[in-house]
């Protein structure tokens, strides 16, 4: 017979159903967001491409009218996919500048005739970008789009050279862009941008257009007054170093 105490023994065990109340919450959370950072995470963490560009200056000579003299360029892009909506990327640029002191027919006090300007500029820039959309040509259970209008902010620094001088030109840069998946592993990104550099002497790298770093001689600080770009850029990136298979639990926590 069973007695009174083996009973209650009995009664008071744990149902095998409630067995995750034995794992601490934080474990619970660990595994939840490690599922929900694999599913949101995108197929492969890096591009590799290249970009074509076509710029226009913008400083002194040209505050106001975009595109009045264009120059282009050529480039490296890398970029890595944190998911679906955050990216970050880097590139390496030659710029060819080139503008003239009457580009707006403006008079300045040291110049009376026309004088052209040009620089050759080495850039390297880093960016945050953010997918306005789930940007990605697989997956369609997550809503996502293979195309995407995307913001980009950052920094970048870099040097131009001119017929007598160069500079260093450290600056700050933004664009609105779209990316297109033509294929699997294949992005076309297009984006129209501008940069503004903390140095006034992109135009002033020759003998002739030096008084272009401060044509009105008028005290200024280091952050005033700097020389700036507006950029449309269009480039190809492919895609590799895949993230492997999502099915094991370990794995998505992992990454």
């Amino acid at each position: 017979k069973n007695s009174p105490l083996s009973m209650q023994k009995f009664c008071t065990k744990t149902p095998k159903g409630n067995r995750l109340s034995h794992y601490p919450w934080w474990l619970l959370l660990l595994i939840l967001g490690g599922i929900h950072s694999a599913l949101n995470a995108q197929e492969y963490r890096l591009e590799w491409g290249g970009i074509a560009l076509v710029n226009s200056y913008l400083g002194d000579a040209n505050r106001v009218i975009p595109f009045a003299s264009v120059g282009g360029g050529v480039g490296a892009q890398m970029r890595y996919n944190h998911n679906f909506r955050i990216a970050f990327s880097g590139d390496l640029t030659y710029n060819y500048i080139h503008g003239n002191s009457q580009i707006r027919n403006q008079v300045y006090p040291q110049q009376t005739t026309k004088v052209n300007f040009a620089a050759q500029a080495l850039l390297l820039s880093f960016r945050g970008e953010y997918n306005f959309f789930a940007y990605s040509d697989k997956f369609p259970f997550l809503h996502t789009r293979r195309w995407s209008p995307y913001l980009a902010l950052g920094l970048s620094v870099g040097a131009a050279f001119g017929k007598d001088a160069y500079t260093f030109m450290p600056g700050i840069g933004g664009a609105l862009g779209i990316k297109y998946k033509i294929a699997n592993r294949l992005n076309l990104i297009a984006s129209l941008g501008g940069r503004q550099f903390f140095t006034d002497k992109l135009d002033a790298l020759s003998n002739e257009s030096s008084f272009l770093s401060n044509p009105y001689r008028l005290q200024s600080s280091w952050y005033k007054g700097g020389d700036g770009m507006l950029l449309i850029t269009l480039g190809i990136t492919y895609e590799f170093s895949s993230r492997g298979s999502s099915c094991n639990i370990n794995e998505q926590i992992a990454r």
